[in-house]
């Protein structure tokens, strides 16, 4: 069974190495993992395609201060 491929193109994109730069490039999703970032992310013929010119592509956040009742 094929995985389904989702692929991000044109994103602002955070990177988490030790410079903590904005790379402009592509995010591929194959499934449930992250198989490529960068300038020109390779996906399969037939994968769903999203334009996110003008979007921020960032790590999870958390809320650090929750209050629960």
């Amino acid at each position: 069974m094929t995985k389904p491929t989702l692929v991000l193109k044109h994103a602002r994109i955070l990177t988490m190495d030790a410079e903590r730069r904005i790379v402009d490039g592509d995010v591929v999703v194959t499934g449930d993992r992250i198989t490529a970032v960068g300038r020109q992310g390779r996906a399969k013929a037939g994968a769903k395609t999203i334009d996110c010119t003008g979007f921020v592509i960032i790590p999870g956040l958390i809320q650090a201060h929750i209050h629960l009742c």
